[in-house]
């Protein structure tokens, strides 16, 4: 086990890495890890031990813990009945002139990748179960969850102080994962921090044990320290209310068991809690009219506001927020301006239901832990932190995202997991390790060991192999976004900006990662980029006029079979289709689906405008003619940097494209039509 351990170590040591990398490479890698992890756990875990670990996962628990993939796999699944799908699939086939199964999620690789962070999130609360149920290495747990959420405070606070630039408070994503681990720091320092003292205050304690516990508080309190701190700079009244309502379970725990307040005193001090949070809420400035999800944001939510009224009941798909951004978000606007808050991303995504239901079992697990706490001895601390933690971070789903981030995810996951498996007491304990048993503790667990149940009628070979399937699973996913990965390369949009001849060179590599990970539409629209020989928002964009560049097309088409939200994909499907006549192939249904999926990015507008101006059915369809008008009206007023690319659409256009362009002009600014007319009589 001492594998399975330093396993556990390394992870919860690359957490403040994980945090701030942005790449799908990170959950491949931790995937590969906690899968040796538990492979390690199957073959070598004791057998008191699997038994006492698999009696905490209890059928209630297993189920709680499968429900969120399950739903997630439904989303992915083709559905049988039309009304179950999202209507985006209805449109892209009659766009394409095709039949699309359709799904719940409208970017079937972005759900799957949600659905491997997740299991790799359980994967980690399983293995650091298994592995704390020993005390000893339950503590080292501790005292390294500590050290790492006040390095990423400190690391957070560090760049506000010395950068002027950096982003901080509710308008900076790296806030948000600081958030998340300021509220696990302040749990876990003070759970460290009542331990220690506890353990001074116990009469008859070896001098080792006493040095201990004073080097432990010495590291503790700054940690508490930090991490409070970092709460109160933020500013937010719902997260410090979190974090208020978080610690003060945690010291509920410890004044019950202190000073004996018996069933009364804790029904007292739990609607004394409830009336308090209620009040505390009430006082919160909100914004008014607003949906709860981001009632209590500072952020900016414009594009978030708007998708939450389209919400469907079965959500959008996992991992499909900032597909939907395109769509909602304001003109010119950048998609990484939008910081959802993690309550409205999870409404969006996964539907209303998923998100309060959510909460509750939250909610339930916060009580069930509290519950156990009261009932352990002196390592009732793990357990109260827990709950503290199911708590604090439900609240602070409103305020920001924090707990969507994967590093963020991973420490909650890796706290839950050591607080369920030290909330056992008595016969359901681990034996604890005798190379690790402190001295100290030796007599408080004596009574406990004599104790302990045998399991001689344990059945060894299904729990581990339940391990191994877990763990080849895990494996699976692995493998399917590491080798994509490695062939794949960020920004793939800014490499094609370089000559083609750079690009040449990579299309084969690209294309490779996305026969590899076979149903990801981003990789297979940078498949298709790549094949493009100009970038492809270049308004002078001449494909080769011989032959139709079919590898492309069929990339992009294989796109929009699992992305049908790509904007950009249906407007160069459509622009190869204007200037090849394929056949098949509507202008005008492609088009309109560009519009439909992309209103407002301002860089797709240049080849746009270039696409409808030249096809002659384009100007036949009322709906079209509004969307082009829209675009050149927008040239004309608000963005005279785009003036070159109208006049480059214009030079091409059909003659009823350019019939169509003088007469919008000569309303909106007639000056510049004598200027278009002496450059292209």
């Amino acid at each position: 086990m001492i594998v399975a351990f330093i396993m556990v170590a390394a992870l919860m040591a690359l957490i403040p890495a994980l945090g701030v990398l942005d790449g799908i490479w990170t959950i491949g890698a931790v995937s590969a890890i906690l899968a040796a992890a538990l492979m390690t756990i199957a073959v070598a875990m004791p057998a008191g031990n699997l038994a006492r670990f698999m009696r905490l996962l209890r059928p209630v628990l297993v189920l709680v813990l499968c429900a969120p993939a399950l739903w997630m796999l439904l989303q992915v699944i083709p559905m049988p009945a039309r009304g179950l799908a999202n209507p985006i699939w209805q449109s892209a086939a009659a766009a394409l002139n095709e039949r699309f199964a359709g799904a719940i999620t409208i970017d079937i690789g972005a759900t799957l990748l949600s659905l491997a962070q997740y299991c790799a999130v359980v994967a980690a609360a399983f293995v650091t179960a298994a592995v704390a149920l020993d005390r000893q290495r339950a503590k080292h747990i501790l005292y390294i969850l500590v050290i790492i959420a006040a390095l990423v405070v400190a690391r957070q606070i560090a760049l506000d102080v010395t950068s002027p630039d950096h982003p901080s408070g509710d308008d900076s994503s790296d806030w948000a994962f600081a958030s998340v681990a300021a509220i696990a720091g302040l749990l876990l320092s003070s759970a460290a921090t009542i331990q220690a003292i506890e353990q001074l205050q116990r009469s008859g304690r070896p001098r080792r044990s006493r040095l201990q516990a004073t080097f432990v508080l010495s590291g503790a309190i700054p940690s508490l320290l930090i991490c409070a701190a970092a709460i109160l700079v933020r500013g937010n009244p719902a997260a410090i209310i979190g974090a208020a309502f978080g610690t003060a379970t945690l010291l509920a725990a410890f004044a019950i068991r202190r000073w004996l307040f018996g069933p009364w005193g804790t029904a007292g001090m739990a609607a004394a809690a409830v009336i308090g949070l209620l009040g505390a809420f009430a006082a919160i400035p909100v914004m008014k009219n607003a949906d709860p999800t981001v009632a209590f944001s500072t952020q900016d939510q414009t594009a978030t506001e708007r998708m939450l009224p389209d919400v469907l009941p079965a959500g959008s798909g996992a991992g499909t927020f900032n597909a939907l951004v395109p769509i909602y978000r304001n003109m010119g606007q950048a998609a990484s301006q939008e910081h959802p808050t993690a309550a409205a991303a999870i409404n969006i995504e996964m539907g209303p239901a998923f998100l309060w239901g959510s909460i509750i079992v939250a909610l339930l697990g916060a009580w069930a832990l509290f519950n156990r706490s009261l009932s352990r001895g002196h390592d009732y601390i793990y357990a109260a932190a827990g709950a503290g933690a199911l708590i604090s971070l439900p609240i602070l789903a409103f305020v920001d995202g924090g707990i969507l981030n994967f590093g963020a995810a991973l420490m909650v996951g890796v706290l839950c997991g050591l607080a369920f498996a030290q909330s056992q007491s008595g016969a359901a304990r681990d034996v604890i390790s005798l190379e690790l048993q402190d001295p100290g503790d030796e007599a408080d667990d004596h009574e406990r060991k004599a104790q302990a149940v045998p399991f001689p009628n344990f059945d060894r070979t299904w729990p581990r192999l339940v391990l191994v399937i877990f763990g080849l699973l895990l494996t699976e996913q692995a493998a399917w976004i590491l080798l994509a990965e490695r062939y794949s390369h960020a920004e793939v949009q800014s490499s094609m900006e370089q000559n083609a001849a750079a690009t040449g060179v990579r299309r084969e590599e690209i294309r490779k990662a996305a026969a590899t990970a076979k149903v990801r539409g981003d990789l297979w629209a940078d498949s298709g980029f790549a094949l493009v020989a100009r970038p492809w928002t270049d308004p002078e964009t001449k494909p080769n006029q011989d032959n139709v560049p079919e590898p492309a097309l069929n990339a992009f088409i294989r796109t929009l079979h699992y992305s049908p939200h790509r904007g950009d994909v249906w407007l160069m499907v459509a622009a190869l289709a204007n200037r090849y006549r394929l056949a098949g192939y509507d202008t005008g249904a492609l088009l309109k689906m560009s519009y439909y999926t992309a209103p407002n990015e301002l860089g797709l507008l240049p080849l746009r405008l270039h696409v409808a101006l030249g096809d002659d059915a384009a100007m036949s369809e009322p709906e079209l003619r509004d969307m082009i008008k829209r675009d050149i009206s927008l040239v004309l007023s608000r963005q005279p940097t785009l003036k070159p690319a109208l006049l480059d659409a214009y030079r091409s256009a059909s003659a009823t494209g350019k019939m169509f362009a003088d007469n919008l002009i000569s309303e909106v600014d007639p000056g510049y039509l004598k200027t278009i007319r002496t450059q292209y009589p």
